[in-house]
């Protein structure tokens, strides 16, 4: 019975490790702000999703956009989050580092999947981010 513990006690811890490499594996790539949270576009007209679409992609080239890189690093054209240079991902939450690891704004991950990213910035509002194809973000 000890031993059939320990068996599941080792799985667990592996398991727990496997999903911190995920996170990190997964919020490793560049995300640009999601523009169109909230908008129920099956409400709209053919007109107005048109014009939602052109509206948004003229927003985007001002909106947020982060780069985790796989070495820690972290590079933004948002004021915001310049400020920040490194990032960590210890279980659901993003760590952000700057002043060479004095400074750490812990985040907690709401949702990470491939293509989309959800922070709560310890304020109860998720906010989320679009993954972006190699080369979109812009600094």
């Amino acid at each position: 019975m000890r031993n059939q513990y320990k068996v599941w006690l080792c799985l667990l811890l592996l398991v727990g490790m496997t999903s911190c490499t995920d996170k990190s594996e997964l919020i490793a790539r560049s995300w640009g702000l999601d523009l169109s949270v909230g908008v129920d576009k099956s409400k709209l007209s053919a007109d107005e999703k048109a014009r939602l679409e052109q509206s948004t992609s003229i927003l985007e080239q001002f909106a947020v956009t982060l780069e985790f890189k796989k070495d820690g690093t972290l590079v933004s054209k948002s004021r915001e989050f310049s400020k920040w240079t490194h990032w960590k991902v210890e279980g659901n939450k993003l760590l952000l580092i700057r002043d060479k690891g004095n400074i750490i704004q812990k985040v907690k991950i709401a949702e990470l999947t491939e293509k989309r990213l959800g922070l709560d910035f310890n304020d109860g509002k998720v906010t989320y981010f679009n993954a972006m194809n190699k080369g979109e973000i812009q600094k």
